[in-house]
């Protein structure tokens, strides 16, 4: 899945479709240190390269208000992995997906998983220790393999990824730190 010569165009997309359950309210739109989940992960996707950056799911009317183009889930609750169906979709170039529940995710981070992926001439996802985390590069090719993967049964991240033959990117683990119950901020 090369990505053509000399592209530099990458969409970021924050995914903020999940319920949310553990946390007890809305994740996207928590504040942490008076910035919204979903602006903090847009920004790093922004500083790491991201031309443009949107939401994926989530709230439509209350992420607008924080200034994000938003695009609703296709099939609300059904996971990232139609999440990811839906912005592949809609872009045709590459893009990188990461989870809104990410609040520390950082710019160098989101360059080096680009960086990788492009290398590679293949998809990317972050890893620490070996464990992937919801922050993934996608290059344009790989639609095909995505709507594969989803049509072949993948309904889990891991398989999904596993069936697009993505890189692994070790990256620092502070990065990826996930909030999912108030007592994680």
């Amino acid at each position: 899945m090369p990505e053509p010569s000399g592209a530099a165009s990458v969409v970021g997309v924050v995914l903020a479709g999940g319920a949310s359950r553990r946390m007890g309210r809305d994740k996207a739109t928590l504040e942490l240190d008076g910035v919204a989940l979903a602006t903090r992960v847009a920004n790093a996707l922004a500083g790491g390269g991201c031309t443009d950056v949107e939401v994926q799911g989530g709230d439509v009317a209350a992420l607008a208000v924080l200034g994000l183009a938003v695009h609703p889930d296709s099939t609300p609750g059904a996971g990232p992995v139609v999440a990811i169906a839906d912005v592949l979709a809609r872009h045709t170039g590459a893009t990188v997906v990461a989870a809104c529940d990410l609040p520390d995710l950082d710019a160098a981070s989101v360059e080096a998983l680009i960086a990788a992926g492009r290398a590679a001439g293949r998809p990317s996802v972050a890893t620490v220790d070996g464990r992937h985390h919801l922050v993934v590069y996608l290059p344009s090719a790989a639609r095909r393999a995505w709507d594969a993967a989803l049509a072949g049964g993948a309904t889990s991240l891991r398989d999904a990824l596993g069936a697009i033959e993505a890189r692994p990117v070790e990256i620092a683990p502070a990065a990826v730190r996930n909030v999912n119950v108030p007592g994680d901020l």
